[in-house]
């Protein structure tokens, strides 16, 4: 209830800023739950999300926002209470035709290239993952990969479309070994996407 209220903040903070269906809007914020949030509220206003690692130099960030379109960039969360939503408020009605995202590969011919990812093919993907994946016979997911890597959306996806618990892991916890380790234990981890 409370990812369903802080997404439908982002959405209508985005729809009040003329957000229109399909449009690109760029992500770039500290790992955390916001990004889980932001990406939802995104698909939640008709839009197309483009995860931005910050780590990122700021010329490859320029390039991918210009190669995209993008029309907005979140760093933060929008600072609106759920009190301004107005009660009649749902999300925008999109085809699953429509855009999800935008994948950039890591660009090693020197100029980064991006994949336009549609929402059915995402749906597909995750309830192939549900499936063969047996993802009923676990609870706790975990999520490590760097945010522009296609499978983070994978890792969001896949345990809150299945109603399962979903461990988003700080930089430290997914770059560091042994610190991953004491998350995936403190966390009784018992399943995770590793490449």
């Amino acid at each position: 209830q409370k990812l369903d209220e802080l997404s439908n903040m982002v959405a209508y903070s985005l729809i009040k800023k003329n957000i229109k269906p399909g449009e690109i809007v760029a992500i770039k914020m500290p790992r955390s739950a916001s990004i889980p949030i932001a990406m939802l509220g995104i698909l939640k206003a008709g839009a197309a999300y483009l995860l931005i690692d910050p780590e990122l130099p700021e010329d490859r960030i320029h390039d991918m926002l210009q190669i995209t379109n993008c029309v907005y960039m979140l760093t933060s969360i929008p600072d609106i209470r759920y009190s301004e939503i107005p009660k009649d408020f749902s999300p925008v009605f999109v085809k699953n035709t429509n855009p999800l995202s935008v994948v950039f590969t890591s660009g090693s011919t020197g100029t980064p290239k991006g994949t336009l990812l549609h929402r059915r093919g995402m749906l597909n993907l995750v309830y192939a993952y549900a499936e063969r994946m047996h993802v009923k016979e676990f609870n706790h997911f975990a999520s490590i990969c760097a945010v522009s890597f296609d499978m983070f959306a994978v890792e969001i996806f896949v345990p809150l479309l299945n109603g399962k618990t979903l461990y988003l892991a700080n930089y430290e916890e997914h770059k560091i070994p042994t610190t991953m380790g004491e998350f995936i234990t403190k966390n009784k981890i018992d399943f995770i996407l590793i490449t």
